[in-house]
């Protein structure tokens, strides 16, 4: 929501670069993947190995906009918000994957 609200004051529409299409296929076909896994251990371990890989994927996205010159604070701000919340993520899925030992 956050995401969307800012762009609308900013008169942006969001989209995904072209040359970053393949994160999001790669998002797409990780989940289609995790789709015909049965349910239970197999399922949780895709699961959690996805969610790794996409959070730093996203991470080092996030990192390469910070470094972006001409950029208002308010960008600045969001995306260092964005760049937190994204590592707790990846913080708490690791910290998954150690106790199950995936």
């Amino acid at each position: 929501k956050e995401t969307a609200a800012m762009a609308s004051k900013m008169n942006l529409t969001l989209a995904i670069p072209e040359n970053d299409e393949d994160i999001a296929e790669s998002h797409v076909d990780g989940m289609k993947d995790l789709t015909d896994k049965p349910r239970g251990e197999e399922f949780d371990e895709g699961y959690i190995e996805h969610e790794i890989k996409m959070h730093k994927t996203i991470i080092d996205e996030v990192k390469d906009a910070l470094e972006r010159p001409n950029q208002n604070a308010e960008t600045q701000a969001f995306l260092q918000k964005a760049l937190t919340a994204f590592e707790a993520h990846l913080q708490a899925a690791e910290t998954i994957e150690k106790k199950f030992g995936v």
